[in-house]
């Protein structure tokens, strides 16, 4: 189960430096294994494994939170490069 999680959030995280499209696949994949965890009624029972996911989403979550702040600041920096 968290193998699974853990290869949807892989492929979200290079999908990011393809194409829109792959992007949105990805979120799809990992919205799907996402409901699978939510609806399944096996306990997680390996603490590494669930490291290591926790530790992508985090690095999946500083990245963006990164590109949406340049996003924002964008307009900001072309306003004043005028």
């Amino acid at each position: 189960m968290l193998h699974s999680l853990k290869e949807s959030l892989n492929e979200l995280n290079l999908a990011f430096n393809t194409n829109t499209s792959a992007v949105i696949a990805a979120t799809k994949k990992l919205e799907s294994e996402l409901n699978t965890i939510k609806t399944s009624t096996d306990k997680i029972s390996n603490t590494d494994n669930l490291t290591g996911v926790v530790n992508l989403i985090e690095n999946l979550s500083i990245q963006n939170d990164y590109k949406l702040s340049i996003l924002k600041e964008f307009p900001t920096y072309l306003l004043n490069k005028k």
